[in-house]
């Protein structure tokens, strides 16, 4: 009995010895979250924009509220940002 035990432990190991071996396609990974620089350095995901008279980042809902103001975030944003653009 225990040869049969051994010649069927041979046989299964010879036999998925045999098995083609098959590695799997690499997959695509995601780009990593704020990865989306623009030229400026800008994370647009993030929301910010490049305001060029200011010279850096800016997010509009963070921007400098007017007292009684009802601006959009865009409209404050180009009020603010290109203010000094002329």
């Amino acid at each position: 009995m225990h040869q049969h035990a051994l010649v069927l432990a041979f046989v299964t190991l010879c036999c998925t010895g045999c098995q083609p071996t098959t590695t799997p396609a690499p997959q695509s990974q995601p780009a990593p979250v704020g990865s989306d620089r623009d030229a400026h350095g800008c994370i647009g995901s993030a929301g910010y924009q490049w305001c060029a008279p200011k010279n850096s980042c800016v997010r509009a809902w963070e921007l400098p509220d007017v007292a009684g103001s009802t601006l959009s975030p865009a409209q404050k944003w180009q009020k603010w940002c290109q203010a000094d653009a002329s």
